[in-house]
């Protein structure tokens, strides 16, 4: 990843702020100009993949 644009996403489910930014990393996803990786935070799996 090196010399590399990408954007790291560090969110969690009952974060109200990560709720309000989601449509927007989810548009930038969808246009696939910069790959994006996320990583929840202290959410069980379940939580996650709500």
């Amino acid at each position: 990843m090196t010399g590399k644009v990408w954007l790291l996403n560090v969110w969690a489910s009952w974060s109200g702020g990560c709720k309000k930014v989601h449509p927007v990393l989810m548009w930038m996803a969808k246009a696939g100009d910069v790959p994006i990786y996320g990583v929840d935070y202290k959410d069980s799996r379940e939580e996650a993949l709500t």
